[in-house]
């Protein structure tokens, strides 16, 4: 492993029981601030409630290309007569699945800058689940095509995922984190993933949309399988770095 697995002691100062006189006094200056008034509280909530009635929603579903047809029909049998919740949903699902495959390219290069021991991940099987999450994006593309709806709209739960993704493509892409604990974030990115695709089947069942319901289920097969193997690789590490350690010590 190369300096950027390794965990070691060095000067870390983030922490104030380092500094116990500078730390006391910090303390007995902000006591304003570690017992707030409630009635400051409610103010704050106040604010946010208003800033809430005034602010714009974050987005509309796009109007579909063709209110006709197959669209009218699977649409309306969704949900209701919500076809709204399927359209978001499916934005929400591309959005991911497009950020995924970025996420796996970035784990993919800090794989290859990583003295890692093929034995506990395997190159090919990272390509492997690269290429199945992009074969996923295209799928929830060839959908949305399919009921008339545009791929490149942003819906209001895609664009919710993409600023709710910000932070974590900045953890793949930061030099100083290094692969294994890339594959941490990683592995909340696959939790995530496998439970948004349950409701999405839910809703092409309902819409009658068969064919489609099969290649959901096939592609959350596939989600489950990646969940097993990171929940693997994090497992292996884990007791490699123990098996160092104890070595280290002998």
């Amino acid at each position: 492993m190369n300096k950027l697995e390794k965990s070691k002691f060095g000067l870390n100062r983030t922490g104030i029981e380092i500094s116990p006189i500078l730390s006391k006094a910090m303390s007995e200056n902000s006591t304003e601030f570690l017992n707030p008034d409630p009635a400051n509280l409610q103010l704050l909530a106040e604010n946010r409630f208003r800033y809430m009635q005034s602010s714009d929603p974050i987005g509309s579903i796009p109007l579909p290309k063709n209110l006709k047809g197959v669209l009218n029909t699977t649409l309306q049998s969704v949900k209701g007569n919500e076809p709204t919740l399927f359209l978001n949903k499916l934005g929400e699902r591309l959005a991911f699945e497009r950020s995924g495959v970025r996420l796996y390219d970035a784990l993919i290069s800090k794989y290859d800058e990583s003295e890692i021991d093929d034995k506990i991940v395997s190159l090919e099987k990272l390509h492997e689940i690269r290429n199945e999450e992009l074969k996923h994006f295209q799928l929830i593309c060839n959908t949305l095509h399919m009921i008339g709806a545009d791929p490149t709209s942003v819906t209001p739960a895609a664009d919710v995922v993409a600023v709710a993704s910000l932070r974590i493509q900045k953890v793949m892409v930061d030099p100083r984190i290094g692969f294994i604990d890339s594959l941490d974030v990683i592995l909340m990115v696959e939790l995530t993933d496998n439970d948004c695709w349950n409701l999405l089947i839910e809703l092409t069942q309902e819409a009658g949309l068969k064919d489609i319901t099969k290649q959901f289920q096939e592609a959350l097969q596939n989600e489950e399988k990646h969940l097993q193997m990171v929940r693997n690789w994090i497992k292996q590490f884990r007791l490699f770095d123990s098996d160092q350690q104890k070595q280290s010590v002998a």
